[in-house]
């Protein structure tokens, strides 16, 4: 399953390769294993401190730590939701392989999706920043894309091995009508599409 010619349908839903299922569970655990870290290495940071600093050392790292674990377990914790959309989306939508350039001089992650004649489109991965480049990606002129391309989707390497959720960089359009299956997905509510956090 190479995925050769564009836009050709590869399975009629993401989720049912067997790799692209895979590498969901990774995404999923390495998301709550850094959601927990971020609860529990600031109490051992707290309790290090008390135990073995006295007086305003203690003081100063037991608020440093609480508060780095607060904004962290925060960030992470607002990434959550993604990773849940991310399964929808590959429940919903098939993968569909389509050339794929990075955007020169400008951020890694920024790529150039062509979806046919004229329709290229500026997507990013999101919450985090992922060049995908570098992801045992052995055809980097060919991406797999399972989404809608005016809103956003998943995409990933040819292999489906390292699912990366992505958004355009251009809102849709306020009229464009969103399809049940992008409902379905949550890339759209009451037959429109999410704006820029689709």
């Amino acid at each position: 399953m190479t995925g050769s010619a564009p836009g050709v349908l590869l399975a009629k839903t993401a989720w049912e390769h067997p790799p692209t299922e895979a590498g969901y569970r990774r995404l999923v655990r390495r998301r709550a294993l850094g959601f927990l870290s971020t609860l529990v290495l600031p109490a051992v940071a707290i309790a290090l401190s008390t135990w073995f600093l006295d007086g305003d050392d203690a003081i100063g790292l037991t608020v440093m730590s609480f508060l780095g674990g607060l904004v962290t377990a925060l960030f992470l914790g607002l990434a959550l939701p993604g990773v849940a959309r991310t399964g929808r989306i590959l429940r919903c939508y098939g993968w569909r392989a389509y050339p794929c350039t990075y955007v020169p001089r400008s951020r890694e992650d920024l790529m150039v999706i062509s979806f046919g004649a004229g329709a290229d489109v500026v997507m990013f991965p999101a919450p985090f920043r992922c060049d995908l480049r570098a992801k045992r990606n052995e055809h980097p002129g060919v991406i797999w894309f399972a989404g809608d391309p005016r809103c956003g989707g998943v995409v990933s390497p040819v292999g489906g091995h390292y699912p990366q959720r992505v958004l355009t960089k251009d809102s849709p359009p306020p009229a464009a009508v969103a399809p049940p299956v992008a409902e379905r997905a949550g890339l759209a509510r009451r037959g429109r599409y999410l704006r820029r956090w689709c």
